[in-house]
């Protein structure tokens, strides 16, 4: 039994350590999607080790373990901001590319009272909540990505004239906009699945144009990945933003049994994000209903004043 613990704390510590390894090549981010469920069995499989002995051995399954968990910590939000500091609500949502009904998502943005909106998979089917928020959001910014659709981000705010960036076919769109403390990038992104699939490359194409955008940057998307791996590190290094926090799993989930779609009744993926300007204030961030998708919303509110 002893050995067989020690076999499965050995895989363990193999995961986690591969999990690291995203920036290398992409395997290495899709194994840190099981960083959650190795981090604990890690450390009870360790807990059950020091039983019968030697302790060397457990403790250093522990430290790995707890190594591990640090990495999954997500920032915590502002606990005050000074008096008079404006802050910024955005909006993002994969929209479901097959969505027949957008009523309710456009419903639920404006009732958010929301600045700005990054929303992914704008298909013929869905694109028409572009006309239905067009008089609160007049600044829009569209562009085509895949056979799910495209990307687009929206403002309250006047577009800054020539500043837009589209990488059609590579899943990012952005845009530039006058707000009161300054001109601010607003950028909706949509990430491929990581490993086998063509995530890795896909970020290695956008990290060049996410650079050369020069001032602060407010980035909501898809990222098909969780936030503690090399794909949305690098993406916050590159645009010099941060997590705004952690809304929780964001992806349902679905399997049909007898023709019976149970999309409710499995864990959801921490894969939508919404990445704030470095040293930003968060006030909140929340996870918002499905509204017909797949995917759930996340409402950031955020305050960038160069002086927090």
């Amino acid at each position: 039994m002893r050995a067989f613990l020690i076999a499965i704390a050995v895989l363990c510590v193999a995961v986690l350590a591969l999990g690291f390894t995203g920036r290398f090549h992409g395997l290495g981010d899709s194994l840190s999607l099981l960083r959650p469920l190795v981090v604990p069995a890690l450390a009870f499989i360790s807990l059950l080790l020091l039983i019968p002995g030697p302790r060397r051995l457990a403790l250093a399954g522990l430290a790995v373990a707890i190594g591990g968990g640090v990495s999954l910590v997500p920032p915590s939000p502002a606990s005050m901001l000074p008096d008079g500091t404006q802050t910024y609500a955005i909006y993002q949502k994969n929209l479901l590319f097959r969505l027949p009904d957008t009523n309710p998502v456009a419903a639920d943005i404006l009732d958010k009272g929301v600045d700005f909106v990054a929303l992914q998979e704008l298909h013929r089917r869905n694109r028409p909540i572009l006309g239905a928020l067009r008089e609160t959001f007049p600044y829009q910014h569209f562009c085509p990505f895949a056979a799910v659709g495209g990307i687009a981000v929206l403002s309250r705010f006047p577009a800054v004239d020539g500043k837009t960036v589209c990488a059609e076919g590579a899943g990012l769109a952005g845009m530039q906009v006058l707000t009161p403390d300054g001109p601010l990038w607003v950028v909706s992104l949509h990430l491929h699945w990581p490993y086998p699939y063509r995530q890795a490359s896909q970020v290695e194409g956008l990290l060049p144009i996410l650079s050369a955008l020069e001032g602060p940057v407010v980035l909501g998307g898809d990222f098909n990945m969780v936030a503690w791996s090399h794909a949305v590190r690098a993406i916050a290094r590159a645009t010099g933003t941060e997590m705004a926090g952690f809304a929780g799993g964001t992806l349902a989930l679905s399997y049909s049994v007898d023709g019976k779609n149970l999309i409710d009744t499995l864990p959801r993926l921490p894969i939508d994000h919404v990445l704030v300007p470095e040293g930003s204030a968060t006030v909140s961030v929340t996870r918002l209903p499905r509204l017909g998708s797949d995917h759930h919303g996340v409402l950031a509110r955020f305050a960038f004043d160069t002086d927090l």
